[in-house]
């Protein structure tokens, strides 16, 4: 399902259920060795922070891919002129896992060195309520994308998501999104996100047709 609330297109989808178990299971045997750790490369203030592009070589990738895919080709958004895209057209670069513990959340940000994103989340369980008001309709865990300026009355510019267990996101990686904090010692956020990026074969092919 292709979600427009600004500029670009968002594409919200599910991950079948033995994958997300597959993903589950990576992201829990992955998450306290100290040499996949990726923290001096991200933005988050997560302490568990770790690669697990290694271990979804697999099936998870390629319906992944697939996902991705399908993203480019229906956007409404993307240039048409460039499509179809294939698999050769692109590759992932590099696939995190995070857990989300009491008061950890990610800043604003977006993935310059990428072309595409893909969240998923293998297990979500919240149960602590928020605990601060605030005027924004968000609950814990909640994630933001962000496009444009603040215009009040002439276009949003904020789409907030509660995402649930097995849910995926895919959009560009330019656009800016942040996370809202847990705040129960019991609650449970675990996300992965997958960069793609452009292979030399669809640039090859970009250039012939914008020549």
């Amino acid at each position: 399902m292709l979600i427009k609330p600004f500029g670009p297109d968002i594409f919200q989808g599910k991950l079948p259920e033995h994958l997300v178990e597959s993903l589950y299971q990576i992201c829990m045997r992955n998450q306290d060795i100290q040499s996949k750790r990726r923290n001096n490369l991200l933005v988050g203030f997560i302490e568990k922070e770790f690669d697990i592009l290694p271990d979804i070589q697999n099936e998870i990738l390629k319906y992944m891919s697939d996902m991705v895919l399908e993203y480019l080709n229906t956007s409404t958004t993307f240039p048409k002129q460039l499509t179809p895209i294939r698999s050769r057209d692109i590759r992932c670069r590099a696939s995190w896992g995070n857990i989300q513990t009491v008061n950890e959340f990610n800043p604003i940000h977006n993935h310059l060195m990428d072309d595409i994103v893909l969240v998923c989340f293998p297990k979500i369980d919240i149960k602590e309520n928020q605990k601060y008001i605030t005027n924004e309709p968000v609950k814990p865990g909640t994630v933001v994308f962000q496009y444009g300026e603040n215009l009040q009355y002439f276009g949003n510019t904020k789409y907030h998501v509660l995402p649930k267990t097995g849910d995926v996101f895919i959009f560009p990686a330019s656009l800016r999104h942040y996370t809202y904090p847990v705040y129960g010692v019991d609650d449970i956020r675990i996300s992965t996100s997958s960069n793609f990026v452009f292979s030399e074969y669809f640039y090859e092919r970009a250039n012939r047709v914008n020549s």
